[in-house]
């Protein structure tokens, strides 16, 4: 989930750059650190549950291979070296990461009040997805929302055919599950949160790079589209063969939706690390309620160029911009270099302004 974040906000703002290699990097050892703690605050919780669970009877605690007191060290440590690496992000994704603490220390006990531990272990193990899109991004969108609720409904789907290897103990016990709630319906609920699975990662890939695809850079839209769909056929090729009352089987499918995730995952970084800008970008005046001084000259000037939407709000209410290469122009056209442009331009009192570009510098 937390590269599923960054790189789909590297898609939406077409750039990656030296931020979104640490956010990677650093999501990827601040969730390994902190699946660590949580399964270790998850052993901690359950450890007279697992002393009564074959499967899980030789886990550390409950066979005192570990002591409680070793095991809260244990966990301590792992989260202070996860926090330290928040503290790098901007305030929001820190916001957002000291919340999910919450969601952390509730999820063991789910199974004890809910017949849907599931949806919180889903709630806590993809909001990933909403940190890195924040770190990366600088806010939340609806897209990250979007993307955050398709990993919830994946997990719903993996951790169903998990739950199922301990259907029978958990019933001895009173631990509950989807697994044991849906028993022998388990198919037509994998449906379910297979088909949410798709429509919510669509919404997070429209959303995101729509805007994108209409300014005539379809590119990114499609093939983050084309991993939704393998991703989608990894998860039907799943339901197909699931046998509940066969665990092993239940365990090789379960562990195989690290490659549904890595599937989705990889064609968004197919996409998300664009190549230096080459080509031609053209600055239009067009003041807002006042008469334009473009001349019918400088707007044919513009055809056979697309439109590109800039983040930059100042520099909008004064120039369209349209390049040959819209989404490269878009990774270029950062904060920076646009009030150098614009300064050019005022200072000139030019009506439109071209820029080359090889290699991404000026020409």
């Amino acid at each position: 989930p937390c590269l599923w974040g960054v790189l789909l906000s590297a898609n939406a703002s077409d750039r990656l750059g030296g931020l979104g290699l640490w956010i990677i990097i650093g999501c990827g050892v601040g969730a390994w650190l902190m699946r660590g703690a949580g399964c270790t605050w998850n052993d901690i919780t359950d450890r007279d549950i697992d002393a009564a669970v074959t499967r899980t009877a030789s886990r550390p605690l409950p066979s005192g291979q570990v002591t409680l007191r070793g095991a809260l060290i244990w966990m301590c440590l792992q989260s202070l070296i996860a926090f330290a690496i928040l503290l790098t992000f901007n305030g929001s994704a820190i916001a957002l990461g000291i919340f999910s603490l919450t969601l952390v220390c509730v999820y063991p006990f789910a199974k004890r009040f809910t017949w849907w531990p599931q949806v919180f272990l889903g709630l806590a193990f993809n909001w990933g997805a909403l940190l890195a899109w924040t770190a990366h991004h600088g806010s939340l969108s609806w897209a990250a929302v979007a993307l955050y609720s398709g990993g919830i409904a994946w997990t719903l789907f993996y951790d169903t055919i998990y739950a199922h290897q301990d259907r029978e103990d958990d019933a001895l016990i009173g631990v509950k599950s989807t697994a044991r709630l849906f028993g022998n319906n388990t198919g037509s609920w994998l449906i379910r949160f297979e088909a949410v699975t798709a429509l919510a990662l669509t919404a997070a890939i429209v959303l995101a790079l729509g805007p994108m695809a209409l300014s005539g850079s379809p590119g990114p839209l499609i093939c983050a589209l084309a991993g939704v769909l393998a991703m989608t056929l990894h998860l039907g090729r799943q339901r197909r063969i699931l046998d509940i009352n066969d665990a092993d089987i239940c365990l090789q499918l379960f562990r195989s939706n690290r490659d549904s995730g890595l599937i989705f995952a990889g064609l968004l970084c197919d996409i998300s690390v664009p190549q230096p800008f080459s080509g031609r970008i053209l600055l239009v005046d067009e003041p807002e309620g006042t008469e334009a001084k473009t001349t019918q000259g400088q707007r044919d000037s513009a055809a056979g160029l697309s439109p590109v939407a800039v983040d930059h709000p100042g520099f909008e209410k004064r120039y369209q911009v349209f390049s040959d290469s819209p989404r490269a122009a878009r990774g270029l056209l950062q904060p920076a270099l646009l009030d150098s442009l614009l300064a050019i331009a005022d200072d000139l009192d030019v009506a439109a302004v071209r820029c080359g570009f090889s290699e991404g510098r000026f020409l």
